[in-house]
């Protein structure tokens, strides 16, 4: 193959997602590589609309096979109702919100206020933290988790305990772990 033909074969290769090549996609109509053996007629042209619909068919299968690919191991969204406590993932809260590592992974339980299922997102109620009202309040649900309640029968002892207070605002302590 001589290096002038390279242009040609690159323009007369069968494209997989316009089904026909660059050179039929902007003329019309494939060029004459060789003299034809049978004296029979070649069509030159073909109708521009005709070529143009045929394109976008092509490209709108070629978009539909992408999408069926890209979402076949996607989850379904997790179903949230108004009023479910939910748990928020630090991870994208701005930087003065958390330190990287003392921080923990997850900030809840919080309220859910609304549910928009075909936008995938949650709107949570910060009313009771300050410090969070100027950040949006709607969340996508990779974001979101469920929050779950030990169950005191499968974990006994889990619950958290405030010791008795001998005075107001005084405790009795049975060890001192560290003083400064």
């Amino acid at each position: 193959m001589a290096a002038s033909d390279v242009p040609l074969e690159l323009n007369l290769r069968h494209s997989s997602t316009k089904k026909q090549s660059p050179f039929f996609t902007l003329l019309g109509f494939q060029p004459r590589t060789q003299p034809p053996s049978l004296p029979y007629s070649i069509l030159v042209y073909s109708d521009p609309a005709k070529i143009h619909c045929h394109m976008a068919e092509n490209l709108t299968s070629a978009k539909h096979q992408q999408i069926v690919q890209a979402n076949k191991h996607r989850r379904p969204a997790p179903a949230y109702h108004i009023g479910q406590q939910v748990k928020l993932s630090t991870k994208n809260l701005p930087e003065r919100y958390h330190v990287f590592k003392i921080s923990p992974k997850w900030v809840g339980p919080r309220t859910g206020t609304q549910y928009n299922l075909w936008a995938q997102n949650v709107t949570l109620d910060f009313s009771d933290y300050h410090d969070l009202n100027n950040i949006s309040n709607s969340y996508n649900t990779s974001v979101i988790g469920p929050c779950y309640e030990n169950p005191e029968h499968l974990f006994p002892g889990r619950t958290p305990t405030k010791p008795e207070a001998v005075s107001k605002n005084r405790y009795k302590l049975a060890i001192l772990l560290e003083f400064k």
